[in-house]
């Protein structure tokens, strides 16, 4: 029981992938897309994008990799 529910669980995750990837090929119809290529010919520069991570989260990517 317990090995078909560490095989069914990933391969459920492998079998709904394709479909969530081929919903986000349409984002452009999403209420909340904004289209910035057009402030590149307002602004002359291309757009930059920051992250701001906190402590916990590289926490868990340190120890990810570390692993």
């Amino acid at each position: 029981m317990k090995m078909l529910k560490r095989l069914l669980v990933p391969l459920c995750v492998i079998a709904v992938f394709p479909l969530a990837m081929a919903a986000e090929r349409d984002i452009e119809r999403h209420p909340g897309y904004v289209d910035f290529s057009a402030l590149t010919s307002i602004a002359n520069i291309e757009p930059n994008v920051e992250v701001s991570l906190k402590a916990p989260l590289l926490n868990m990517i340190t120890n990810l990799i570390r692993n």
